[in-house]
């Protein structure tokens, strides 16, 4: 009997919405999800950019100091590290927006819910997915940063 009320409730909720609404709907989650890949490209930029400001005038001096060997590569590790908190801080969100998405079209347009199903994306993980390729470039950056570090300290124990 719970079955049948939840399934009449369903029904009617669907009659009450109209199809601009849940056109509306979807297309703002696409749009929330939109301005999340851009906010996570523009920190990609930010601190790339700052990295490589930091690389080409800081260690454009043979000699190394404090802070060129330390405190400079240290920013460029934090930098891009903040980069690849914020890059999958963002995925948990775009994630979200990407269920709600579907979730409004499996209840109030299941024919295309079906044949979207039907239909599955390729599995783009690994190095052809956005969110990986900018991971691995903050961690190569990072990699790069404690070139300088290791350098500096193996200078100083000379």
């Amino acid at each position: 009997m719970g079955y049948v009320m939840e399934k009449k409730s369903e029904e009617v909720k669907t009659a009450d919405v109209s199809v601009t609404f849940i056109e509306v709907y979807y297309e703002h989650q696409y749009d929330r999800i939109n301005k999340l890949e851009e906010r996570q490209l523009t920190i990609t930029n930010i601190a790339i950019g700052f990295s490589i400001v930091a690389f080409t005038f800081g260690f454009n001096n043979q000699i190394m100091n404090l802070a060129t060997g330390i405190a400079l590569p240290l920013l460029v590790i934090l930098f891009n590290i903040f980069a690849i908190i914020f890059i999958n801080n963002c995925e948990i969100f775009i994630d979200l927006h990407q269920k709600r998405a579907a979730k409004a079209m499996e209840l109030y347009a299941n024919d295309i819910y079906k044949l979207n199903s039907s239909l599955p994306s390729p599995n783009l993980h690994g190095l052809s997915d956005r969110k990986t390729i900018q991971v691995y470039i903050h961690l190569l950056v990072i990699i790069a940063g404690v070139i300088p570090i290791f350098l500096f300290i193996q200078n100083l124990l000379k």
